[in-house]
């Protein structure tokens, strides 16, 4: 566990500097630009805050309706099975699909960002 800490203070410092940039461009995102959802689906995620809801825009909303119907949708062939599957798997049918996206997309990052820097040689991090 120590060297997961130790490894994790070259990446986590970088890791929450952009996702607080994520989250203020969101919030200002929401407060100054008009809100005119042109996307197709977007009723599947209207029951979300805008805030949550953003994470599930662009593909996002694809991926979502591929755990909860499968592949029915025309174009849905276009998506991998992996990540819905896993996430159909994970959420057990019981918990929102949306949410736990977030926090195991938010898992798998903080895995590869400690496998990179554990694999990576020390001169090529501190560089």
């Amino acid at each position: 566990m120590k060297k997961f800490w130790a490894k994790s203070s070259l990446f986590l410092p970088t890791l929450l500097l952009w996702v607080m940039t994520i989250f203020i461009v969101i919030y200002l995102s929401i407060q100054f630009l008009p809100w005119q959802p042109s996307f197709p689906y977007y009723g599947d995620i209207s029951g979300y805050g805008r805030f949550i809801a953003t994470f599930a825009h662009f593909d996002g909303i694809h991926y979502l309706r591929l755990i909860e119907h499968g592949y029915r949708d025309v174009g849905s062939q276009a998506f991998f099975p992996v990540y819905p599957l896993l996430i159909r798997i994970l959420t057990f049918g019981y918990f929102d699909p949306l949410l736990a996206s977030i926090v195991i997309n938010s898992i798998l990052v903080l895995g590869s960002l400690y496998f990179v820097s554990h694999t990576l040689p020390r001169s090529a991090i501190s560089r």
